[in-house]
């Protein structure tokens, strides 16, 4: 082959380079142009989860939101099921943070990061290992999971809440005004942690000794704006869920909203409503006195749970609700160094500490799924 001239050698190198530099181009576009950061994080057993971060991009709202996917032992459910994806993108096009995650076992959410920890009943007494069916390697599958197993999932909620803590410290999100908007058997699993979180209070002396006792500030689901659930399910995963104790404490003690959003037609899931909002809202007094506590539905025909999400008029009718209580809610962000504090469970009578929760120095802390669940 005969040897090329110093010109045409230029002349090649120029046009590569300009090739190069349009794709680079190229890719920067298609990388600014996508809409949600993928983000990891860990729970207190070890298990790694895959989520979706909208980041707040325009400042308009205060807020951030925490989407939970439907789930089903046989079909499975994921962040990118149908309807989780259009209502996020939505809210983050208003203004809100938005992040979606898979749980456990679905969609992304597979990876065991910590064998050792999460294998061993000794190390980790409270993740439920008893009820799944394969109980080894570094995969976690819900195909292996027993019904009984499903409520620990809550753990993954806060997991979320304590990477979103992570965040609010960095200053991209306000953990302070948090909203969860569940579908099916993700909104009976987002009640649960309200409970959970109407028992979780802070001790306010930051790295204390083993032996202080505890100064305890308000519980945490005083950062919680409201719950929205879409089409809540009366079961998680096959069990039984125990909806109104739990929604009471969130919903009545502590008066957080909660808002029920279902299709017309569904009949069965409106009487399923009705029973919940009659147990939290008794007589007059707590219907005057909750009055963001309610029932909303939309012309979805036979579409329930997450796909709701995807219609203009649950869109419009979530927006309109969250701007309606966000507006003179007045709280700004501070920083929350969560893993500085230990974290009590409170007797639900007496406010007392009852049980250590979360100590000093750990990011994540475990649900005492058996305290909330059976009599």
């Amino acid at each position: 082959m005969p040897s090329l001239t110093r010109t045409r050698l230029l002349l090649l190198a120029a046009f590569f380079s300009a090739l190069m530099q349009g794709g680079t181009a190229r890719s920067q576009g298609k990388q600014k142009n996508k809409i949600g950061q993928d983000v990891t994080f860990t729970t207190y057993d070890g298990v790694k989860l895959t989520g979706t971060l909208y980041g707040n991009s325009s400042g308009k709202r205060d807020a951030v939101v925490m989407i939970l996917h439907g789930i089903d032992a046989k079909k499975g459910g994921s962040r990118s099921q149908e309807g989780i994806g259009e209502l996020a993108k939505f809210l983050h096009a208003d203004g809100y943070s938005v992040l979606t995650f898979d749980f456990r076992g679905f969609g992304d959410s597979k990876k065991i990061s910590n064998e050792q920890l999460f294998w061993n009943t000794r190390k980790n007494p409270h993740n439920g290992i008893q009820y799944l069916k394969k109980r080894k390697g570094e995969v976690i599958d819900q195909k292996d999971f027993k019904d009984a197993y499903y409520p620990y999932l809550v753990n993954d909620i806060a997991a979320a809440r304590a990477y979103l803590d992570q965040r609010n410290d960095a200053g991209e999100v306000n953990v302070s005004n948090l909203i969860v908007i569940g579908a099916g058997d993700g909104a009976s699993l987002g009640a649960l942690w309200m409970a959970h979180e109407s028992r979780r209070c802070r001790d306010k002396t930051p790295m204390p000794r083993a032996f202080d006792p505890p100064m305890l500030g308000e519980p945490e689901v005083k950062d919680v704006v409201c719950g929205v659930w879409v089409s809540i399910s009366s079961t998680i995963g096959g069990r039984g869920a125990y909806l109104s104790r739990w929604l009471i404490e969130a919903g009545r003690t502590h008066k957080v909203p909660q808002a029920f959003l279902l299709s017309k037609t569904d009949s069965k899931n409106e009487n399923l409503v009705n029973g919940i909002l009659k147990n939290i809202k008794p007589n007059k007094k707590w219907k005057d006195a909750l009055k963001s506590t309610g029932m909303e539905t939309v012309a979805g025909g036979k579409l329930n749970g997450a796909a709701l999400l995807k219609l203009t008029d649950s869109q419009a009718k979530i927006k309109k609700y969250l701007d309606g209580l966000l507006e003179g809610r007045g709280r700004k962000r501070t920083d929350r160094k969560s893993d500085t504090f230990r974290y009590y469970y409170t007797h639900p009578t007496n406010g007392r500490a009852a049980k250590l929760q979360k100590p000093a120095g750990e990011e994540v802390g475990w649900v005492d799924v058996p305290l909330f669940m059976g009599k």
